[in-house]
């Protein structure tokens, strides 16, 4: 499950907002440059899109699985597990 509104980078390029909410900011504690962190951020805001566009791809990919495409196979597992990864 992802959150319902979508999340949006602020002006300053690093702060994150949903529903005009501050919800977090993509600090860089290693000492990442401004440009690696407002990267970050955009990542960050995408990210429940980038979810719900992969679970769909599954969903209408998964019947091809198991019919000896061994690419097609692991590219479908890369992706189950990354939406286990981000939902569990």
């Amino acid at each position: 499950m992802t959150t319902r509104d979508p999340w949006t980078v602020e002006s300053d390029g690093i702060t994150l907002a949903m529903a005009g909410q501050i919800v977090a900011t993509a600090i860089a504690p290693d000492g990442a440059r401004i440009d690696e962190q407002r990267a970050n951020a955009r990542l960050i805001a995408a990210a429940p899109e980038l979810l719900n566009s992969l679970s769909y791809m599954v969903s209408q990919i998964r019947h091809f699985r198991g019919q000896g495409n061994k690419q097609m196979d692991s590219a479908i597992s890369a992706a189950i597990a990354a939406i286990d990864k981000a939902t569990s």
